[in-house]
């Protein structure tokens, strides 16, 4: 049953995805949807609380329902846009879906349940997690070469600088000695 934590854990997953997958940068549009989808999250768990349990359950169903392929179409979008951390992070979520699915279809009778079929959604999620640890721990590889190179050009961008003040400097004592000597001769 969908739990209040659940529904947290949907906004969780959509601020998650916003910022790992640079919604603002890769799918502007979708990115304002994302946002209101949050607001809409946040009231069904309102809902959940003021509500019946059942009412709150059946919003947060189809809030999971709705926000899952949402968060799929975010990620192929964020990687076909140029994200290359999004490509890890669809996997991931395909094979949640996956998991969910398989549990969807032993419980309406399509598939038989044994131990594999039973925790496939578990599976699922624990694939998730080992994806988007590697997702997130590319990500930070990515972020550090991008500090070491912007590091890199500020250190020689100073050292330019530097160079050229000395140039500056000598040309300047140049010219004073120059003015000093014709200084010097005309008296």
């Amino acid at each position: 049953m969908t739990t209040l934590g659940q529904v947290i854990g949907t906004i969780a997953a959509l601020l998650f995805a916003m910022y790992f997958l640079e919604t603002e940068k890769y799918t502007p549009k979708l990115h304002r949807v994302l946002k209101g989808f949050i607001i809409i999250v946040a009231l069904s768990t309102i809902s959940i609380l003021l509500l019946d349990y059942t009412r709150g359950a059946i919003i947060g169903i189809v809030n999971v329902l709705v926000s899952t392929p949402l968060l799929l179409l975010t990620g192929i979008l964020a990687w076909r846009a140029g994200n290359k951390a999004a490509k890890l992070y669809v996997i991931a979520w395909t094979v949640v879906l996956a998991g969910l699915a398989t549990l969807v279809l032993v419980i309406v009778g399509q598939l038989p349940y044994n131990d594999l079929t039973r925790r496939a959604s578990q599976v699922g999620v624990v694939i998730e997690v080992i994806l988007l640890s590697l997702a997130l721990a590319d990500r930070i590889n990515i972020l550090r070469k991008q500090r070491e190179q912007a590091q890199a050009a500020a250190l020689a961008s100073a050292q330019e600088n530097e160079r050229i003040i000395k140039e500056q400097n000598t040309l300047l004592e140049e010219k004073v000695d120059e003015r000093t000597y014709e200084l010097k001769q005309k008296q």
